[in-house]
């Protein structure tokens, strides 16, 4: 088991830190006095997953379930004391979902001295363990070859699935791209929802914790032009359009995503500036997909991700649609079923042929042709026909 370097244990309070506490209100309870003090007292610590400015994320199994479990031990400001706790509100609200990281447990811990001896407020915010690595690393794995049609449409389903989901509870993600989505057995599921926000609150009112601000906030490849317009005026988006809006900027950096899966990792605009990369998102047309399967080309004329006007584009509802038409195809292209009839039918005219021939030759020539030829020829397409599905 992994033993910790600092100590999380609830120490006495000081007169300083008792004082700090009072003056900013947390939402999230302590826990009751009949619960362990810390939540970590459930879990057993594995490995280090992960570590960074704002602490660190452990693998753990839970004591008495024996689930594994991601801890995200998190040492911030007071004034980050808001960011995560509407991230931990998001979590609760998005529920579970098979393409969506499920939340577990939180707890706000107070004061605390971190690894780095600073004096940090604790937050310990407990999810699925998900294992495998994000789609960045899968796409850069296989950078020499294109990604296959029918693993191309099963992770871009499976995506925009899970970006429906959020959609339907009224959240949108806003930080949509290959390194927030983690991929294993080609199962994807939607990490990190640090920017996430309820789209159908009201962000001028302050009560509102959850809502979407008017903050510039995203990953610059994955901006939209809409959301880049912001910055230069403030009145694009508003009470009235923006669920709509919110929605078709999830949609632009989903369509980014799926370009950067199905191009070896080449994002649609390649500009060595922010500044160019910016004016290229909103003045020029994209690159078009250089994947050479036909489905695939048709799947990103057909919906349409980069459309620059965010009224006309396609919405996660339509692209659902759409994409349900082309995993079809795919299905229905699959090698094994394909060749099993055609083989058949191949099979069946040329034993025809053959007992015809015998009756007027000789059955011992005749048998020797049906032996050698004709399961030389079907050995011969059932290799050439996986083509299709790898490109």
């Amino acid at each position: 088991m992994f033993k910790r370097k600092h100590n999380l244990t609830s120490k006495s309070k000081t007169s300083k830190s008792s004082k700090t506490s009072k003056s900013t209100k947390h939402t999230l309870k302590k826990s009751k006095s009949n619960e362990p003090e810390n939540i970590l007292d459930n879990y057993n610590l594995n490995k280090i997953l992960g570590r960074g400015s704002f602490g660190v994320v452990y693998k753990a199994t839970h004591k008495k379930t024996g689930e594994k479990r991601a801890i995200k031990d998190i040492f911030i400001s007071q004034m980050e004391i808001k960011i995560v706790e509407t991230e931990i509100e998001i979590l609760k609200l998005m529920g579970c979902h098979p393409n969506i990281m499920c939340y577990v447990e939180s707890q706000y811990n107070g004061l605390k001295v971190n690894y780095q001896y600073q004096q940090k407020y604790n937050f310990l915010i407990v999810t699925e363990y998900i294992p495998g690595d994000d789609l960045n690393v899968f796409i850069k794995s296989t950078k020499s070859n294109y990604i296959e049609e029918n693993l191309f449409f099963k992770l871009a389903n499976g995506i925009i699935n899970g970006v429906k989901h959020l959609h339907s509870v009224g959240i949108a993600h806003l930080d949509i791209k290959p390194e927030n989505i983690m991929y294993n057995d080609e199962q994807p599921k939607l990490i990190d929802f640090g920017f996430s926000c309820e789209f159908d609150k009201d962000f001028i009112k302050k009560s509102s914790k959850t809502g979407c601000s008017k903050s510039f906030r995203g990953t610059p490849n994955f901006l939209s032009p809409e959301y880049l317009s912001r910055r230069v005026e403030n009145s694009v988006i508003n009470d009235d359009n923006k669920s709509s809006i919110y929605k078709a900027i999830d949609a632009w950096a989903l369509g980014v995503t799926l370009y950067v899966l199905a191009n070896k990792g080449r994002v649609p605009f390649r500009y060595k500036t922010v500044n160019m990369l910016y004016n290229a998102i909103k003045n020029i047309q994209p690159s078009p997909s250089e994947h050479p399967n036909v489905n695939i080309q048709n799947f990103f004329r057909d919906v349409d991700f980069l459309n620059k006007d965010w009224k006309t584009r396609s919405t996660i509802e339509d692209i659902s649609k759409k994409i349900s038409r082309y995993t079809n195809k795919s299905k229905s292209k699959s090698p094994p079923k394909y060749l099993s009839k055609s083989l058949s039918k191949s099979k069946s005219k040329s034993l025809s042929k053959s007992k015809s021939k015998s009756k007027s030759k000789t059955p011992s020539k005749s048998k020797s042709k049906s032996k050698s030829k004709t399961p030389s020829k079907s050995k011969s397409k059932s290799k050439k026909q996986p083509r299709v599905t790898i490109v």
